[in-house]
């Protein structure tokens, strides 16, 4: 995931803190973190549910690394 994007975006929508990064992007801290560290890679649905709440294309977001 292009985590620039996420978080430029995230911040403009007023999720400044990581807890409220991982809420809009539907999933726990644990798992925001893993997906940063390259641990864990966000499904399709996340990428897609995630890229609606951003109100941004899929394109966006992603690196072509969704699983």
């Amino acid at each position: 995931m292009k985590f620039d994007v996420f978080d430029s975006r995230a911040e403009q929508l007023g999720a400044t803190s990581e807890s409220q990064k991982a809420e809009l992007a539907g999933v726990d801290r644990v798992t925001l973190w893993r997906w940063r560290k390259g641990h864990l890679t966000p499904s399709l649905d996340n990428a897609l549910a995630i890229a609606k709440r951003l109100g941004v294309p899929l394109s966006d977001i992603i690196r072509g690394d969704v699983a």
